[in-house]
């Protein structure tokens, strides 16, 4: 179901969403325009059926993109697709031309394994599929290599090959060669352990308080690598989204970051506190490129992955990390800590304030609840403990002769 909308920023901006869901709108006079209304954003869409076939693509987010704009780029997108090209497009690209061509490309700017991602796919996929055209990719194909595998391999290498495949394809939809992911069908084996490692309310103070050492333009240690990861523990983004951010893709008013590529391929809109803020117009005005965090070594780059400064802060707050022998501070977990975990400390604050996981899983930008649920929902010890406790002192309330339980009781 749908809602008539003129096309005007003044209506765009009243749109909301009713009953408490999200609300679709189409616009007047021109129904391939779609204003999506969530929660925390507003989605600007097109969709179009053409000889039988459904399109639907995100373009933007409203008031980040401007109608104008949103109306140019989806009459573009209507065009291509009744000129069938995008359809023209995938029957001249085989796996192994788009992998080499765009894939790795951009796993080498983007992302520190791309070494394993490419010896995964030389290994045991470009042999196997890798000539055949993209549009001729099923779900039965990837099933059928996923099965052919050697028995050697663990669960976990098996997902692995999965996901790479799942991060191709999804680049390959986003570049508008396939309509869908043949991968999203093929179940995985789901056999991994869980990393649920996070910071402590202690070790939170500590880390932050280690990064701000190195966050005074006014000493001598200043570090941008140390402003982004402050920026990753306040908004929850991925490390690689933190290090990458373009003056361009932050609002006027320094109130949100809109990322145009995401892990999940689609567009995320992140919103800045206030401390969020400052960790932002202190690195920007101090850039001396595109990027909020610059590059001392390359010009016009942004930092490097900031894995050595990591460990640093670690260090001086006294917090486990691997690839480092240092004393941990007393009460602290001698579990290691590490980068990606800080983004799951963020969603754990979340819950703590909020208790909504539908929320936590927006803010995160993820797929679906359930990688919030299985990866990021998790809950310290001693607040579960609380909780247990504050139910049992809730039941029992108006009980006078419930037998109080000694200090010094043992079992």
């Amino acid at each position: 179901m749908f809602i008539e909308i003129d096309y005007t920023k003044k209506a765009f901006e009243a749109a909301a969403r009713i009953d408490d869901k999200d609300t679709e709108y189409r616009v007047k006079g021109k129904p391939h325009l779609r204003l999506v209304v969530y929660r925390l954003r507003k989605s600007l869409l097109v969709r179009k059926c053409w000889k039988g076939k459904r399109y639907v693509k995100t373009l933007g987010s409203f008031p980040t993109m401007s109608l104008k704009i949103f109306e140019r780029l989806a009459n573009e997108y209507c065009e291509r697709i009744e000129s069938g090209e995008l359809n023209k497009l995938s029957r001249r690209v085989t796996l192994n031309r788009f992998f080499d061509r765009i894939c790795i490309e951009q796993a080498k700017k983007n992302k520190k394994s791309w070494k394993s991602d490419l010896g995964r796919y030389n290994l045991y996929i470009r042999e196997s599929i890798g000539n055949h055209w993209l549009e001729d990719i099923k779900s039965f194909n990837v099933e059928c290599l996923l099965n052919d595998l050697p028995e050697h391999l663990s669960d976990r290498s098996h997902d692995l090959i999965r996901a790479l495949l799942s991060g191709i394809f999804s680049l390959a939809v986003k570049y508008e060669l396939l309509d869908k992911n043949p991968v999203s069908v093929v179940p995985a084996r789901n056999n991994c352990n869980v990393n649920t490692r996070t910071l402590t309310e202690a070790e939170l103070v500590a880390f932050i308080q280690s990064c701000l050492e190195e966050a005074d333009p006014t000493k001598e240690n200043f570090s941008f690598h140390a402003l982004c990861l402050l920026l990753m523990i306040f908004t929850g983004m991925r490390i690689g989204n933190c290090c990458t951010i373009r003056k361009e893709m932050v609002s006027p008013d320094f109130n949100a970051i809109y990322l145009r590529d995401t892990k999940q391929g689609k567009p995320q809109t992140i919103f800045l506190s206030k401390q969020a803020q400052w960790i932002v117009k202190t690195a920007a005005s101090l850039s001396w490129n595109e990027y909020i965090f610059p590059s001392a070594l390359k010009d016009n780059a942004p930092i490097s992955y900031p894995r050595s400064v990591f460990v640093r802060i670690c260090k001086r707050a006294g917090i486990a990390v691997n690839g480092s022998d240092h004393p941990i501070q007393a009460g602290f977990p001698t579990e290691p800590f590490n980068i990606h975990a800080g983004r799951k400390s963020f969603c754990s604050h979340v819950l703590k304030q909020t208790g909504d996981i539908r929320l936590a899983s927006t803010l995160l930008g993820h797929s679906s609840l359930s990688v919030t649920e299985k990866h990021y929902a998790f809950f310290q010890d001693v607040r579960l403990q609380n909780v247990v406790s504050d139910v049992a002192d809730d039941m029992t309330a108006n009980i006078l002769n419930f037998p109080a339980l000694e200090a010094n009781n043992s079992c």
